[in-house]
């Protein structure tokens, strides 16, 4: 029987396929497919951390594995940007978010442009999941260095053309989500039963005309 916890299942995969990727000479025809293989291997990691409710520790275990080896994985992971599935994966991961940030400074900007402007937002324009999209946008802000001094990025700060790429998907982002809760709250509204209507107590004794008449206006 295998010892081999749940998550580290994901992770096998990942260090396999980076491994075939590294191994193959940079004129191959293989290396698309060795790319992609590693590709879908960050992502599916990181939708599993999404999708589940991975304990601190497990988390922990795979952020100090991952993060020192961003930049062998540097193509899975700003592919993985591309997708709001993997990016409460991301946001449990923190350190490797960071390292996924520091190889986006880097990063072409016709690549980014065409991973965030056109996929990220193609997928926010698909995605149906509240969750997700609020942590898309938490990503993109990180990316964007939101709420961070410039000392604090560590010399990492996103070109002009950079920025304008992630602002674009964190706005696009922030609508969609903006527009679920709202139809959610109007489902919500509308499934709630009408209230019941209020009926003022009526006296009795107004039925009784003996007493009606005792108690009516006075005679002028």
């Amino acid at each position: 029987m295998s010892t081999t916890s749940v998550n580290e299942q994901p992770l096998l995969r990942i260090w396999a396929a980076r491994d075939r990727l590294a191994s193959l000479e940079m004129t191959s025809d293989k290396l698309p497919s060795a790319r992609e293989e590693l590709a879908e291997a960050m992502h599916a990691l990181l939708a599993d951390v999404a999708s589940r409710d991975v304990g601190e520790v497990e988390r922990r275990s795979l952020d100090g594995a991952l993060a020192p080896h961003a930049a062998e994985l540097k193509g899975a992971l700003l592919k993985a940007l591309r997708s709001c599935a993997c990016a409460r994966g991301f946001l449990g991961l923190p350190s490797l978010m960071e390292e996924t940030r520091k190889l986006l400074c880097g990063a072409p900007a016709k690549g980014v442009a065409s991973y965030l402007e056109e996929a990220l937002c193609a997928d926010v324009a698909a995605c149906v999941d509240e969750r997700a999209l609020a942590a898309a946008v938490d990503v993109m802000q990180h990316m964007l260095g939101q709420g961070r001094l410039k000392k604090e990025l560590g010399g990492f700060e996103l070109p002009t053309p950079h920025k304008k790429s992630c602002r674009t998907a964190l706005n696009r982002a922030s609508k969609a989500l903006g527009e679920l809760e709202a139809a959610r709250r109007q489902q919500e509204a509308a499934a709630r039963p009408p209230p019941k209507p209020e009926f003022v107590a009526r006296d009795a004794r107004l039925d009784d005309p003996d007493w009606a008449a005792a108690h009516g206006p006075a005679q002028q």
